[in-house]
């Protein structure tokens, strides 16, 4: 009994050992189960400076954390990055390895562009990026000790030089209000220029697009331009007529112009006349319309009517309809006393075979 409690204390002693010994390895050991799966990949690059950049620190696309630095190692003039990337991630050939620093205090990691878009190889696992396919970001203290190197020569060694106060100070002597206004001026572009700097990105984007849409229309546009040369050639050679042709047009509007100046009484009268008969028109709309309706079967009628051959018209007059208004002829019939049954009905044939003209000539003589 005491010795299987002596086994279970040492099977859990070794336990405990194995698991504090695993977490006391390095990220290169323990990566290594996702290599063998085939999870991640290993890569390596050279850079001139990785000051701010540790193991552990992001590497990413397009700002999108790919993997991580497992170690940086010095190299006399250059220092050896390893990184482990995420395998299902391609990355072109060819990439670049860039150290970025996203704010001015912060560790810096490594940014692989550009980004892969399915066109050429792909970096392959253990790929190696060297030197000259490396950035690094120029350090602020190198700024710095440029800019007091400039200041030193510019004043020289012995104060003779082009800032120095004994030779800067006579050259600006009365010139020292203008030059503060023409910094002001300077201030208020750069500001300008840094609060439309989206819109000053965007116009030479789109400037960049024009100048590819024209190149790649080159045939097209010295075509054009060889037209256009050619139609203003024509157009210099035609100059004469042109002008000849300008100056007939203006002679005829002056005359027109004196025509219509001479005569404005009479174009005054035959448009007033004009608007009268206008109206006349449209008062009688109604019966024009009906003329214009029954004009053509009219004239149609007529001449179907003519023979041509014999030089006759043959018209055929309808005694059976009331062709003459009943109360005039009612009114006439009384005065006569006549009293057939045509002045009743108004039709020709009711009169009679003489049409009533002897009953009517009686009547007349009888009113004498």
């Amino acid at each position: 009994m005491r010795n299987r409690i002596l086994a279970k204390l040492a099977a859990l002693c070794c336990a405990a050992a194995f698991t504090a010994g695993c977490g006391l390895l390095p990220d290169s050991v323990t990566a290594l189960p996702d290599q063998i799966l085939g999870r991640t990949m290993r890569i390596s690059a050279d850079f001139e400076s990785v000051a701010g950049l540790y193991a552990g620190n992001e590497v990413a696309v397009l700002g999108v954390p790919i993997g991580t630095v497992e170690s940086v190692t010095p190299r006399g003039g250059y220092a050896e990055v390893v990184m482990s990337v995420d395998a299902t991630v391609k990355i072109p050939a060819d990439a670049i390895a860039a150290l970025v620093n996203p704010q001015l205090i912060t560790n810096r990691h490594v940014e692989l562009t550009p980004a892969y878009t399915g066109d050429g190889p792909a970096l392959a696992p253990n790929a190696h990026i060297p030197l000259p396919r490396t950035r690094v970001p120029v350090e602020l203290d190198r700024i710095l000790a440029n800019f007091d190197k400039l200041g030193a020569a510019l004043k020289g060694d012995n104060e003779t030089g082009p800032m120095a106060s004994r030779v800067l100070f006579p050259l600006l002597d009365g010139n020292g209000d203008r030059l503060r206004e023409t910094l002001d001026s300077l201030s208020s572009a750069f500001e300008v220029t840094l609060a439309n700097k989206d819109q000053i990105a965007n116009t030479i984007v789109k400037l960049n697009d024009i100048t590819q849409i024209i190149a790649s229309n080159d045939q097209t546009v010295r075509g054009f331009s060889g037209t256009l040369t050619q139609l203003v050639d024509l157009l210099g050679q035609q100059a004469p007529g042109l002008q000849a042709t300008l100056t007939q047009l203006n002679d005829f509007l002056n005359n027109t112009a004196a025509l219509v100046g001479d005569n404005k009484d009479q174009l005054s009268g035959a448009l007033s006349r004009f608007v009268d008969i206008s109206a006349q028109m449209r008062a009688n709309a109604r019966q024009l319309t009906e003329i214009v309706d029954i004009g053509p079967l009219m004239f149609q009628n007529l001449s179907n009517a003519t023979s041509r051959e014999h030089q006759a018209l043959r018209l055929h007059g309808l005694l059976d309809k009331s062709v003459l208004d009943s109360e005039i002829l009612s009114q006439f019939c009384e005065r006569i006393a006549l009293r057939l049954d045509g002045c009743r009905t108004g039709k020709i044939a009711d009169f009679g075979p003489d049409f009533g003209l002897t009953a009517a000539l009686l009547g007349i003589t009888e009113m004498k």
